[in-house]
């Protein structure tokens, strides 16, 4: 009886395989099995182990895949009771349903504390099969849904690893559990880096934001080119690896020193190096009766708001090109046109003229630092440090020269060399500018406008790395200005400076929002507000 019994199994199973050729259609035989499914079921119960009863359990998980049953994870339960290997001999649908029952049962038994050993038994089984039939995405979710990212490296090999990869890039922008998207993002770069992927590699390293990760993606390569490229990937996010520091061209490339003579090499390959006006940019000639704007050759009235905008619209048109044809040219008056901070604006633009030049830039802006109007020299030393804006050199000439400045009793020049330094080394993590800064942050007599814009430099300067000890300090400080002086509109300035030090950085700032409500003035609501939103900027939180 049971070689009979088994023989009529073995039909079922293969008109249950053939009977269909459709991916969207029940075959037949289950259709007809329906409604049989209960008296099935009852023999099984009463059969005694033996093959046959692991056989039919197998048909039965394939019969509940296609019926209503009372049970949630019918399918799973039969397939426990069965033949625990070779999955994928029922076909793709059957491992997806299979799956999704296995990720619900996991959790429902993790939540229980019940052993697992034989759901990751069956996983171990669909992996390699998903794999083999081009389903990267399913087994990567099986694999998070049962918490075995880890099992997913002996499964990628050349042929699929981009696929994969990418897919674990993307996943892991929906992942709130911080380790367990930081275990994620390692498997993409171990891959990537194994098969020789360095770019994708770097980017996850970026992604990140892990150091050690970058020098391990750039040592990895043998090609010189592969290495300044990974560099040149760092230099856009200006990052410079101290361990480079030996490499000089390499570290040339991380420190963006290039950057400006590519950028004039580029100018000239476009003809786009003779410098322009504002009026190139009004074209105010082409309005029939209209006025001429300040900045144009023939204007005939100086207006102090018009003038600023026109050496706002001459920075950016000639940003980078070392020249313009307003304010460089011999002889030229235009400074003085303008009023108070007007004058200091117009000065520092000259910073965006001759943005990256650190070789003949601090030379160009030397004259203005010795003129006799507080507001030209206070421009020329923003200038200074808008100039050197994401440049790293062994110079480091911006720190020597606005050092001796950020203590001047002139608080004009003093604002403006602390400003400077923020800009100068925004995104460096700069502790040369951290230890000269927060001393002056907390001295006692510093005005709002001073300390604001020291906690805006620092801010810029630790961008997004949650600093602890910076943070402590400003947090000081915010507890120790009187009522008077949060209530100035520059306390919002300080409030910006400290959501720009947790940026991107998510649960890290937990700690310090908590440490916020010590603040008894209403600014303290405007700051837990600035800081939460700049911490989870991007997470759909």
């Amino acid at each position: 009886m049971e070689g009979i019994a088994r023989n009529a199994m073995e039909m079922m199973k293969t008109d249950i395989r053939t009977s269909t050729t459709s991916m969207t259609s029940i075959p037949l035989p289950l259709k007809f099995l329906r409604p049989h499914f209960g008296t099935i079921d009852k023999h099984f119960a009463s059969m005694k182990p033996s093959d046959n009863k692991l056989f039919l359990a197998d048909i039965l998980a394939v019969l509940a895949m296609a019926i209503d049953t009372d049970s949630t994870k019918a399918l799973l339960d039969y397939k426990l009771q069965g033949n625990q290997a070779n999955v994928g001999e029922w076909g793709h649908e059957f491992v997806k349903s299979l799956s999704a029952e296995i990720g619900k049962e996991f959790n429902s038994r993790q939540e229980a504390d019940k052993s697992v050993d034989d759901l990751l038994k069956l996983v171990a089984d669909i992996i390699p099969f998903n794999m083999s039939h081009n389903a990267y995405y399913e087994a990567v979710d099986l694999l998070i849904e049962v918490e075995r990212l880890q099992d997913l490296h002996p499964v990628i090999d050349a042929h699929n690893h981009t696929q994969i990869c990418r897919y674990l890039r993307r996943c892991s922008d929906y992942i709130s559990d911080p380790e367990e998207r930081e275990q994620m993002l390692k498997i993409a770069f171990d891959a990537y880096l194994q098969h020789n992927s360095h770019s994708d590699a770097m980017r996850v390293a970026l992604k990140l934001f892990n150091r050690e990760l970058m020098l391990k993606a750039i040592n990895s390569a043998e090609d010189e080119g592969v290495k300044k490229q990974l560099c040149l990937m760092l230099s856009t996010q200006r990052i410079v690896l101290a361990e480079l520091e030996d490499e000089e061209e390499l570290y040339e490339l991380m420190g963006n020193v290039p950057l400006n003579q590519h950028f004039l090499d580029l100018a000239k390959e476009l003809d786009a190096e003779a410098p322009k006006s504002p009026e190139d940019i009004y074209k105010s000639h082409l309005v029939e009766g209209g006025q001429k704007k300040a900045g144009s050759l023939t204007q005939t009235v100086d207006s102090a708001r018009q003038n600023l905008a026109s050496s706002f619209v001459n920075a950016f048109v000639n940003c980078g090109f070392g020249k313009d044809a307003l304010i460089t040219p011999e002889g030229s008056d235009w400074l003085y046109k303008n009023k108070t901070h007007g004058m200091l604006s117009a000065t520092a633009s000259l910073g965006m003229v001759n943005l990256w030049d650190v070789d003949q830039g601090f030379n160009a802006m030397d004259k203005y630092t010795h003129n006799n109007q507080t507001m030209i020299e206070a421009g020329s030393y923003l200038a200074w440090g808008m100039l050197s804006s994401g440049i790293t050199s062994d110079m480091n000439a911006a720190f020597a020269l606005l050092e001796e400045h950020v203590t001047s009793e002139k608080e004009e020049i003093k604002v403006a060399a602390i400003y400077g330094l923020g800009l100068s080394y925004a995104g460096q993590s700069n502790e040369d500018v951290l230890d000269l800064l927060v001393p002056l942050m907390v001295e006692e007599g510093a005005t709002m406008e001073v300390v604001s814009m020291i906690v805006l430099s620092l801010g810029l300067v630790f961008c997004g790395t949650g600093n602890d000890g910076l943070v402590g300090s400003i947090l000081e400080t915010f507890l120790e200005r009187s009522e008077t002086d949060l209530n100035d509109p520059t306390a919002r300035i300080m409030a910006t400076g400290l959501g720009l030090v947790f940026i991107g950085v998510g649960e890290m700032c937990e700690g310090t929002l908590e440490a916020v409500k010590a603040i008894e003035h209403p600014i303290g609501r405007y700051l837990e507000l600035t800081i939460e939103t700049c911490a989870y900027m991007g997470t759909n939180k």
